[in-house]
């Protein structure tokens, strides 16, 4: 029997303002109550399936990598 193995890479970008964007260990935080849901779910989605993510901004571009 062989294995099959299936790999995803997700990229997402937006726009973005350079300095509105805070990092801790690099993730993206905020203080704003309600807000960064999404980012923890993405974060805990990717480690159950033991993957890798980088959130990165650079030329007011705010990106998101994500590899199953």
């Amino acid at each position: 029997h062989s294995a099959v193995v299936v790999a995803v890479f997700v990229q997402i970008e937006n726009s973005c303002s350079e300095e509105s964007v805070c990092f801790s260990q690099g993730v993206p935080v905020t203080e704003v109550q309600g807000h960064g849901l999404g980012v923890r779910s993405i974060c805990a989605l990717v480690e159950r399936y033991h993957g890798i993510y980088t959130f990165s901004v650079k030329n007011n571009r705010f990106t998101l990598r994500i590899s199953i």
